[in-house]
């Protein structure tokens, strides 16, 4: 066989991977692949791979600023080839224009955030994109913004904080799945609940004046809320359907506004105000997954009705009563982060645990998860841990956080990377000259 050499690296009943060489022009290579059949002969196929030659990101006529953020991205053993570029994801630079995007031809998702182009009109620029993402763009007007109408693969769309009262696009993007628009102005929501394959819907509070409009927001579908107030809570009296929703950055102090939201599966809450009672939550008893992010002392008891709760996750709260943990029978994934919390043990008593994520409380060791032999994850950043030794006995372990355990000797960190067989394991800190 002549041309390039394809090396075979990985085998499987299912699968075979295969190394590609890096070619400097389109090139086919033709692969035997040999396997037994049902009955044990020996069968053989020949596949045929086309091999790509794209141009080298240094030779592409980007802004400077782009070019850069670009190269960032690659690992340093890639060759820099625009090939292995499927996301364009550059916050803090600014451009005068994007031309040269239309030259990624594997792009998937492109990003302007806080730039300053002058427009983005030029729709040979975009038209591959599946996810695109602009925010706050401070000098694109409204007839530019009607490029978004001809790039027709769109499954993802986040329009934030832009003007888009007269933007009439939706039902042209037949392929949209995710809608992010808070902190946009809009005359109408109704246009995005009634697209058909829109699944998850962000939003403003400031947008819940089109309410009426939302309660036809199918009640499977996912519907998240920035800037929730007190006095917009009563808005959400009518979804009481939902079963997905999340609230961001809420100012709200009363979130008894849910308790009869029964239906709900999954819900979130963040607030920088103080939460001190979760009697809330105590109906909401098909809810699956749980996230609050606030301040408090709360109690763990109205959670104990709920007995399908599959994950929870309590960043901030200060827990009174966390031996009750236990009675969470089908929790498989537990994040309490940063909750001052210094005695875990009770999760010792919770040997269906997979998941646990502890980082940001002032625990100094683990010793009480010699009996949590299903953990499969275990994040146990920013903690002033220096007794790992249980993790050595963890037999399902995968993924090991420690980054910023800084009590955690550099010996410990080397048993560790010889004897566990991880997927995953994030350091405290490298201890290459430390030995």
């Amino acid at each position: 066989m002549s041309g390039p050499t394809v090396e075979k690296t990985d085998i499987d009943l299912n699968h075979i991977s295969y190394k590609m060489p890096e070619v400097d022009a389109d090139a086919e290579v033709i692969v035997e692949e040999s396997a037994k059949g049902a009955t044990g002969e020996k069968r053989t196929r020949d596949i045929k791979i086309v091999l790509k030659a794209y141009p080298m990101l240094d030779d592409v006529d980007l802004a400077p600023e782009f070019k850069s953020c670009i190269k960032e991205t690659f690992h340093e053993e890639k060759k820099k080839d625009i090939g292995y570029v499927r996301e364009i994801y550059c916050p803090d630079v600014k451009v005068d224009n994007i031309r040269g995007v239309a030259e990624f031809v594997n792009l998937e998702s492109f990003n302007l955030h806080s730039y300053s182009p002058q427009t983005v009109t030029g729709s040979e620029e975009l038209l591959k994109l599946t996810r695109l993402r602009l925010l706050r763009l401070e000098k694109v007007t409204l007839d530019d913004m009607h490029i978004i109408e001809k790039i027709t693969d769109l499954t993802t769309l986040e329009l934030v904080g832009l003007n888009l009262e007269e933007l009439d696009i939706w039902s042209k993007l037949t392929q949209l799945n995710e809608v992010d628009i808070h902190g946009s102005t809009i005359s109408s929501l109704e246009p995005i609940i009634s697209h058909p394959g829109v699944a998850y819907l962000t939003i403003s509070a400031g947008q819940l004046n089109s309410i009426e409009q939302l309660s036809d927001f199918p009640a499977y579908n996912y519907l998240n809320i920035y800037g929730l107030k007190q006095n917009e809570a009563e808005y959400l009296a009518n979804l009481k359907d939902l079963k997905q929703l999340a609230l961001k950055e809420a100012v709200v102090y009363d979130f008894s506004f849910l308790e009869d939201m029964t239906r709900l599966t999954y819900l979130s809450i963040s607030t920088s105000s103080a939460i001190d009672n979760l009697s809330f939550l105590a109906k909401l008893t098909n809810l699956r997954s749980l996230m609050i992010e606030a301040k408090g002392n709360v109690s763990m008891a109205p959670l104990t009705q709920l007995k399908g709760l599959d994950y929870l996750y309590l960043d901030g709260l200060s827990v009174t009563d966390l031996d009750r943990l236990y009675e969470l029978e089908s929790v498989k994934s537990l994040n309490f982060a940063n909750n001052k919390i210094q005695d875990f043990s009770v999760i010792g008593l919770m040997p269906w645990i997979e998941t646990l994520y502890i980082a940001g409380n002032p625990v100094t060791s683990v010793k009480f998860m010699e009996n949590n032999l299903g953990v499969r994850s275990l994040t146990l950043a920013r903690t002033p841990l220096n007794d790992i030794d249980v993790v050595f006995g963890l037999p399902n372990l995968k993924t090991l956080t420690l980054y910023d355990s800084n009590s955690i000797s550099c010996a410990q960190i080397e048993k560790i990377k010889e004897e566990l067989e991880l997927d995953r394991f994030d350091a405290p800190r490298s201890c290459d000259n430390a030995l």
